[in-house]
């Protein structure tokens, strides 16, 4: 899904390498995403398949969407020291954690609320976020241009479909224009459009924020060192 899509491209751009797992139907997109290897996520040994594609050698970090029906596979590839950075757990609400192998291990399980993040983490976050889009390194397919009516239409049709890798964009200036005068000191003039606009957009600026401060990035190493700043697993759908 558009997680996995982003978290490979910023861990590519901060210099780790990428070993993901989707969808066959997705490998292709993944790829082109960046990532070094790309493994079934239904594969019934697919920890082992993670080790492989890893010369052997256990993960540092791991970027998890199911954190629930893929904590026992976690545990296993997961570096001593290592770090779980988990975004969701729709399939299993109340996971049961192989707690001893985890702690012997010290692994941090990290699970970040963006709404509760202190202004200097937020602050950092979305200077990254720019650096990235202006080093050409995030890359989100435009699959539609829509009028400001059909955006909650759109967000509900595409939750199960393939062009749900994809994002729209939504026609009209007068965000814009609000926020231009936000930060210029000017009371705003009353829109009733703005709230709508603002919930549409949060998800993907929320997301952005939480794979931001999920991966370690350092994007000068990225572009002065042949060596990959650790390995990231990114768990897909």
């Amino acid at each position: 899904g558009t997680v996995g899509y982003l978290a490979v491209q910023l861990a590519k751009w901060g210099g780790a390498k990428v070993i993901a797992t989707c969808s066959p139907r997705d490998n292709n997109l993944v790829r082109e995403a960046g990532a070094d290897a790309v493994l079934n996520y239904a594969d019934p040994n697919l920890a082992a398949a993670v080790l492989d594609a890893n010369g052997g050698k256990p993960v540092d970090t791991i970027v998890e969407t199911e954190f629930g029906l893929n904590i026992t596979t976690d545990t296993e590839v997961i570096a001593p020291n290592g770090r779980i950075a988990a975004y969701g757990s729709a399939a299993e609400m109340s996971p049961t954690l192989p707690f001893y192998p985890l702690l012997f291990k010290a692994v941090t399980i990290d699970i970040i609320l963006i709404y509760l993040l202190p202004t200097g983490p937020r602050e950092q976050a979305i200077t990254r976020l720019h650096h990235a889009l202006e080093d050409g390194a995030l890359r989100c397919p435009v699959d539609t241009v829509l009028p400001l009516v059909e955006t909650a239409r759109i967000n509900w049709s595409r939750q199960d479909t393939a062009t749900a890798r994809c994002c729209s964009i939504v026609r009209g200036s007068a965000l814009i224009d609000q926020a231009t005068a936000l930060m210029k000191g000017r009371r705003p003039c009353p829109s009733t459009e703005t709230p709508m606009r603002l919930i549409a957009a949060l998800p993907r600026l929320l997301l952005c924020l939480f794979l931001l401060l999920a991966l370690p990035l350092a994007p000068a190493s990225a572009q002065d060192n042949d060596q990959p700043e650790g390995t990231i697993a990114v768990e897909g759908d």
